[in-house]
C-alpha cells in the first residue's frame, strides 16, 4: 500500500460518511489534521521560485494559480517565503507575524480589496479558521494564521506562550490592575506582579488553568484560555475509561438501539468503526448526553477552579492604559449556567480514529461543531450517558 493510499484510507475512516470530498471544508480539515500528524509538505515556496528561476523549467501547471497568489502577497504585503505555508496546491496558509501592522480580520478585509479575483469562501467559517477562509480565482484556498501559532506552539499553547510574555513585560515587576474585558462582562484583578505558566506550577488532575495571575498579597487567579470557536474541551478516556469500556461492549453485543460497531477489515478485530446497524452506515459521531453536573463543571472549569477566557489573542488585544492593564476578550465564563445554550458548551461525543485505540475516541467538544440548529450535524447519532 502507498503512502498516498494509506492516507486516503484514514481520511476516509475519519469522515462520517466515509466519503472523501476536496470541495468540503469540514472533510479538508480532516485531512489537514492527517498531513500534520505525518508532516507531509509536498512542496514550499522556496522551491517554486529555484523552479522558477531555471531557464529550462516551469512551474508544475497545477501550482501556476497558487504561485501567483503568493507574488501578489509578498509584492502587496512585503512578506517573506517564512510567512507561506503551502497545504496543496489548492491550498496556501499565510503567517502573520507578530509584529504585522494588521491584525488577520483587517489583513483579510486588505486582501479582498487590493487583490483582484479573491472572494470569500461561503461555509468555510470554522473549518480551519475562526473567521473562514478566502479563495482566489475559486481556485486556491488562503488560510490566514499567526506564524507563531503553528507547529508545536500551535492552538491554545499559542495563546499561552506570547500573553504570559507581553503581560509580564508590561507588569516589570511592579504592582499592577489588570483588567480582562469581554462582551458579557469585565474581571479586574488587583496589584498582579507576576504571570506564571500553570502548565509548569500545577500538576493537579483534572487542573485547567492555563496561566496564573499572581498579586502582590500571593493571591493565585487561575486563567484558563480557549480559543474563539475552539472544537474541542478535552480527551475524556481517563475521565470515562470505565464508562467507554461499557459503551464498547454494549456496543458490540447491539444493545444500544441503532448504535454498534463494525470491524475494521484487516486489523484482526482490533479496531472499529461506530455503525449506525439500522441503516447499514458510519456514524460521524455519538454524541453522548446526560453528562453528570458535576462532571460537566470540572470539565469547563477543572479541579482548579479556573476561570475561562474566550479568544484567539492578537498580540493588539493587550495594552496598558495609565497605571492599568486592559485584555480584551471574546468571553468570560466563570460557572456552567453561563455557557449552558452557547456554541461552547461542552458535548461528550465518540468518534473515529483509527490510531485510538480499539479506532474509537473519546473528547468533549463544544456543541457548534457537533450541531446545527439543535439538531445532529450529518450522520451523528445521539444517546444518552446512563444508557451506557
Amino acid at each position: 500500500m502507498t503512502v498516498t493510499d494509506k492516507i486516503l484510507n484514514e481520511w476516509s475512516y475519519r469522515c462520517h460518511d466515509g466519503v472523501v470530498d476536496i470541495n468540503d471544508p469540514i472533510k479538508l480539515s480532516i485531512l489537514e489534521e492527517i498531513y500534520t500528524e505525518i508532516g507531509l509538505l509536498e512542496i514550499n515556496v522556496d522551491d517554486l521560485e529555484n523552479i522558477s528561476k531555471e531557464e529550462d523549467k516551469d512551474i508544475p501547471s497545477r501550482f501556476e494559480t497558487l504561485y501567483e497568489l503568493v507574488t501578489l502577497l509578498k509584492s502587496q504585503y512585503k512578506l517573506s517565503n517564512d510567512n507561506f505555508k503551502i497545504s496543496s496546491a489548492n491550498e496556501l496558509r499565510v503567517l502573520l507575524p507578530k509584529d504585522f501592522p494588521q491584525n488577520r480580520k483587517d489583513f483579510m478585509s486588505d486582501v479582498l480589496q487590493n487583490i483582484p479575483n479573491t472572494k470569500f469562501e461561503e461555509g468555510s467559517i470554522g473549518a480551519r479558521s475562526s473567521l473562514g477562509n478566502l479563495k482566489f480565482k475559486d481556485k486556491v484556498r488562503l488560510v490566514v494564521k499567526s506564524l507563531d501559532v503553528q507547529g508545536e506552539k500551535s492552538a491554545g499553547k499559542s495563546n499561552e506562550a506570547f500573553i504570559i510574555n507581553d503581560l509580564n513585560k508590561l507588569i516589570d515587576g511592579q504592582p499592577t490592575d489588570i483588567d480582562i474585558v469581554a462582551e458579557n462582562k469585565t474581571l479586574s484583578f488587583p496589584n498582579i506582579i507576576e504571570v506564571i505558566d500553570a502548565s509548569q506550577s500545577d500538576t493537579t488532575k483534572y487542573a485547567k488553568a492555563d496561566l496564573q495571575l499572581v498579586s502582590e498579597d500571593n493571591k493565585v487567579y487561575n486563567i484558563s484560555l480557549k480559543q474563539d470557536d475552539a472544537i474541542r474541551w478535552e480527551s475524556s478516556i481517563l475521565r470515562y475509561r470505565d464508562w467507554f469500556n461499557k459503551f464498547i461492549q454494549k456496543a458490540k453485543n447491539g444493545e444500544l438501539g441503532a448504535v454498534g460497531l463494525k470491524e475494521v477489515p484487516g486489523t484482526g478485530g482490533k479496531k472499529y468503526k461506530l455503525w449506525n446497524i439500522k441503516d447499514d452506515k458510519v456514524i460521524g459521531r455519538v454524541i453522548v448526553k446526560g453528562l453528570p453536573e458535576e462532571d460537566i463543571d470540572e470539565i469547563i472549569f477543572g479541579s482548579d477552579n479556573s476561570i475561562v477566557v474566550v479568544r484567539t489573542f492578537q498580540p493588539s488585544d493587550i495594552k496598558k492604559e495609565g497605571d492599568k492593564i486592559i485584555i480584551k476578550a471574546s468571553k468570560i465564563y466563570e460557572n456552567p449556567e453561563q455557557i449552558r445554550g452557547t456554541n461552547d458548551e461542552p458535548i461528550l461525543a465518540l468518534g473515529n480514529h483509527i490510531r485510538k485505540p480499539l479506532g474509537i475516541e473519546l473528547r468533549v467538544f463544544t456543541k457548534w461543531s457537533l450541531y446545527r440548529d439543535e439538531k445532529p450535524i450529518g450522520s451523528n447519532v445521539e444517546i444518552d450517558f446512563n444508557d451506557v
